[in-house]
Order: C-alpha cells, then structure tokens, then sequence
C-alpha cells in the first residue's frame, strides 16, 4: 500500500513502525521475523516494555504494559518517532490499526491535508464525513447500520467536547499529525486506552490553534472484526447490546474528557441541563433511550440537536404509538381548541384528563415522554390536553419535592366580575374557588406540606377585597385571605413608605405588600415559597409543582 503511492512521490519518504503492546503471544517478535524473512522494506518493530524499560520521558505513568490497551503502544511509536529528523522534508506520523480496514494508499488524501495549509495540524481519515465510505460484509453501506447512535456521538461530541469541531468522526483508526505537534502535546496526554486518540485530538485543537488546526478528509473504510482485540463477540450476545455498551463507554470517556478541559473551551450554560441528564444515564437507561429513540431511515441524521424532553422522554422507554396515544388525546377529542377559563365543567374535564393520564403514565419520565409526543401536534390538540399532561407532571413532581409552604400572591383591583361564577357575570371566572380547588389538588400528592392565599386590595374602588373577604367567608374556602394595601400604608410598614396613597401602586405594590408581609411569617421544617400570579385562571395553580420542584433542586 505504502509502496504504490510513494512511487508517485519519489521526493518523499515512509517508514512503517510496529509497537508491541505487551502482546502475550509475542506479536513483535513474530513480526520481527517475518519481516526478516520476508525482506519487508521501511519496517521495524518497537517494543513499549523497552520504553518501560528505559524510563522514557512522558511515560513513566506505564508501570507495565498491562497499563496500556492500544494507546500506551501508539503514543510511544509516535513519540519515539517524532524525535527523528528528516531535513528537507515535513514529518508527517499517521497511526492505523493492523487490520487492513484503511487501506494505507489512502495515506496521499492526509498529507495532502495536512500540508495545504500552514495553520493545519491533524487530519483524521473519516467514514461519515461526505464521501466517506464504510464497507462491511454486505458491501459498501456508507455508513454502519447504527444511525441513531451514531447521531447520538456526533451530538455529544458538539454538547460536550465543541473545541472537536465539525469533523464526524473521531475514532476511525487512520489518522496523521505533523510531527512538530507530536512532540508538543505527547507530553500532556494521560490516556493510554482504546479512546486515547479523542483526548490527542482534543489537546491538538486546544494547543495547536483551534478549529483551523483540525482537518477531516474522506476515506473507505473496509470493516474488519475477525481478529479484533476491541469487539470480542460472545456466543448467543446481541450484539446490539454490544453496541450500547461501547457507546455508553465512549459517551463515559467523552464526558472525563469534558470535565478535564471545560475551563479551556467555551460551553454554552444552556448545554448544561443536558449534560447533567447524560451524566446521569446508567448502561440500562442508555441502552433503553437508545432502543426506544424513533429509527433514522437511510443515513443518521448529522447535526440534529437532541432536546431534554424528548431525550427524557425515550429514557422513560414509552412510545407513543397509535393505539396508546389515542387513550391521551381520544377523551378530549371533541373539545374545542381553545379553553373557556368561565366554563367551570371543562375545567373539570381538564382535572379528569390529568387524573386518567397519572393513572395511566404514574412517572416524571413517562409523563415527559407524553409531552413530547403531544407537542409534536401541538396547534392541533386542544389547550385541554396539553394543560391536563402539565398539571400531572406538575403534581408527580410535587410528590417528590422536600416539605414546603407555598404563599400564594394575588393583587386585586376591580375583579368584582371575575370574581363571580359565569351564572352570576358572562366574564366570571369564580377565581377565589377555583383557585383553591387547583392548589387543593396539587397539595393531595403533598401531605407534609402546606399552601395559603393571600389576596391583596390594591386600592380597588369597586371594593374588590371585601366583595372577595365575604365570598371566602360564604363559601367556606379554605387556606385563603385577604390583605390590604392600605393598612401597609397607615401602619407605615418598613420599606413601604415611598407609598403615600393606594394610587402609587399599579398592582406592584400590592404584591410586594403582600409578599413582604407573609415573608416574615415562619414555617418550621418548610422551605417557605412566594409565589405570585393574576386575579384570572390563565396560569393553573396545579402548575406550581414545577416551580416548587425547580426551587428546591438546587440550593443555589
């Protein structure tokens, strides 16, 4: 292979060098003497355990060749080699594997690379880049049948690893350095397993110029697994299990990668949510995202940015296929798109919907797997269906939240309308009970914590909180109260005494009244919560577990 394409080169020059990597059945000696043998030109066998031996510098964390699989060995050659000189000439070091599956005339399209521009510093031999080509025994397929996984790589090489750059392929066993930078990053490299190369990759654009230094260039690519010392296929193994778990692995390794360099490459803050998700994922929730991920037909789809929902969504293992889908959005198919908030039996239809999807979809994970499903056709579906499916997330994760108390805030200035129920005004929302009705039934999955509501006359003139103080006391509804911006401002109550008169206020001044005052209140062994919203129905209370939740996962 190496012969061909130098004889179009006869200014350049090739050696090929084989590292024994600590092989029990001597692969270097047997390679020695074949080469002897044979007469084999420009070749030579090193041995890592002299490296070993010798104490070389930049290895002396290899205190056995056990220590290495693979990329002990590579590293070694690479650095052994890249202290040779060769005037006149650029030294060039590739690295392949000793299978045939690059085929080494391939060798002209990295140089070439490598040597068109000044600021280029690696090129790596790549299957899936255009024009890439992999080959197994069916023949040339392109790329592998594993489309979604390797999607899946390509996405977390750009989530976790972004100083890579746009190259799709990482780990293809055929890749060349100008020599120069061996020697500068050889003595930073710590990796000596199977997954060495993405860290050499990585400190080549960290330390060499970015991603002007990284070059890609297309290659075919025979597989080649007879005698492979990486896939070891047991009898009676899927081998799509087998899959997984060699992606769960690299995705591992990616992940080390990403914490060891995040202070040396920009990650967006809105990657985090997603990174904390994948680092959260164990071999069984991995192999089952991956399983239950849609099918991609023909090729993966480069440069598709996975979202959270619907990662999370196919970690649950629930798909939504036509006849379980049609049990979420059948009950609700005769409801109109838009939802009536004075239609006090829809609302009652939403509560239905929620309760029968928690009965049916109990968990966070599957709950968010209906979400996604359900957003796909979100212009189509009634606003009943999306709201019931966040209302029974909300009251699962409220479930699992820490004991709190929730304030619930609410200025009032003329609502004597939306006050009423729709029978005693067109405009009547009965906000007072419906709002105690929605937090009653979030609280049921919360027995060890508690809520209040708290409305706060902001001056009405149409007398809003004593209309609203009267129909509490009337109807009975609990937990609920009614504050007034006035008595904060005849009290002369601290940090409120910029406000002369109810008319300084537009609705902020009643919620900070309010909040303010019931901020002071305690709730031993409660993490206390304000929250504040409007007079109407447009933001469900049942909807505050997802506040709740968000709040209290994280102390800062």
């Amino acid at each position: 292979e190496m012969e061909w394409l130098f004889e179009a080169a006869p200014q350049s020059g090739y050696e090929l060098i084989y590292v024994d990597d600590g092989c029990p059945k001597e692969s270097g000696k047997l390679a020695t003497e074949r080469i002897k043998s044979k007469g084999i030109p420009h070749s030579k066998v090193l041995y890592l355990q002299d490296g070993i031996d010798q104490k070389e510098p930049n290895f002396d964390d290899i205190k056995d060749t056990k220590d290495s699989q693979k990329g002990g060995a590579v590293e070694y050659g690479m650095w052994m080699r890249a202290k040779e000189s060769h005037p006149g000439q650029e030294h060039i070091i590739v690295f392949t594997d000793a299978d045939l599956a690059a085929n080494l005339s391939q060798t002209g399209l990295l140089c070439h690379n490598l040597t068109s521009s000044p600021s280029r510093m690696s090129c790596v031999g790549s299957r899936y880049d255009e024009g890439g080509i992999f080959c197994n025994e069916k023949g040339a397929m392109g790329v592998t049948k594993n489309f979604e996984l390797l999607a899946f790589r390509d996405f977390l090489k750009r989530l976790l690893l972004p100083a890579l750059g746009k190259g799709r392929d990482t780990q293809c066993g055929f890749k060349a350095f100008k020599a120069s930078v061996v020697k500068k990053v050889i003595p930073s490299v710590t990796d000596r397993k199977f997954s060495f190369d993405m860290q050499l990759l990585m400190l080549v654009a960290l330390q060499c110029g970015g991603e002007a230094a990284m070059g890609s260039e297309a290659v075919v690519y025979v597989d080649s697994l007879a005698e492979s010392n990486f896939y070891q296929q047991a009898p009676g193994v899927d081998p799509m299990l087998e899959s997984y778990k060699s992606y769960f692995n690299m995705m591992g390794r990616m992940l080390a990668l990403h914490d060891t360099f995040k202070d040396k490459q920009e990650v967006p803050a809105a990657n985090q949510p997603v990174i904390d998700f994948v680092r959260g994922l164990t071999l069984e929730t991995f192999s089952k995202m991956m399983a239950t991920m849609p099918r991609m037909q023909g090729k993966p789809d480069w440069g598709r940015v996975f979202t959270l929902p619907e990662l999370q969504s196919w970690k649950s293992g629930v798909v939504l296929n036509a006849a379980n889908y049609s049990n979420v959005t059948d009950p609700v198919s005769g409801e109109p798109l838009a939802l009536d908030l004075t239609d006090a039996a829809a609302l009652d239809r939403v509560y239905a919907a929620a309760d029968r999807l928690l009965q049916t979809y109990p968990t966070v994970d599957a709950l968010q797997a209906v979400e996604a499903a359900l957003l796909e056709r979100q212009r189509e579906l009634p606003t009943m269906i999306h709201l019931a499916v966040k209302l029974a997330k909300s009251k699962a994760l409220m479930a699992v939240c820490p004991p709190v108390f929730v304030t619930m805030i609410t200025a009032m200035y003329n609502e004597k309308n939306r006050m009423c129920s729709k029978d005693e005004h067109p405009n009547g929302e009965n906000f007072l009970v419906n709002k105690s009705r929605e937090m009653e039934w979030l609280f049921e999955a919360a027995p060890q914590s508690g809520y209040e509501l708290i409305y706060v006359d902001d001056g009405c003139p149409k007398e809003s909180g004593k209309l609203a103080t009267e129909r509490i006391k009337s109807k009975g509804i609990p937990h609920s109260k009614v504050l007034y911006l006035q008595d904060g401002i005849d009290q002369k109550e601290p940090n409120f005494d910029d406000i002369k008169d109810t008319k300084d206020s537009q609705k902020g001044g009643a919620v900070e009244y309010g909040m303010w005052m019931r901020a002071k209140e305690s709730h031993p062994g409660q993490e206390h919560i304000i929250v504040f919203t409007d007079a109407d129905l447009a933001a469900n209370l049942s909807q505050t577990g997802l506040l709740c939740h968000n709040l209290t996962s994280s102390p800062s």
